[in-house]
């Protein structure tokens, strides 16, 4: 007893699988490029590259200091965990 072949779809059905990959693809990239925001960087005068602690930083960014942090930045001490060095 011979298997019976299994039938497959015709072409045109088979095309939209690619076709929704490619374009859920582009649509992740897309959506990537439109919210990602390159890491702040910190000034390269003397002031700043003298900072090699956080500690450092909150000295003038801290909460009521003269360059205080704005209010919509995430609440971190780990000021180097975002912020780079040019």
């Amino acid at each position: 007893m011979t298997p019976t072949p299994t039938p497959t779809p015709p072409a045109g059905k088979r095309r939209w699988l690619p076709l929704l990959v490619l374009g859920l693809g582009v649509a992740v990239t897309i959506g990537i490029a439109l919210t990602w925001r390159p890491a702040p960087v910190i000034p390269s005068d003397v002031d700043h590259t003298r900072a090699a602690d956080p500690r450092a930083c909150l000295v003038c960014h801290g909460s009521g200091r003269p360059q205080a942090r704005p209010p919509q930045h995430p609440i971190s001490e780990a000021c180097f965990s975002c912020h780079r060095r040019p």
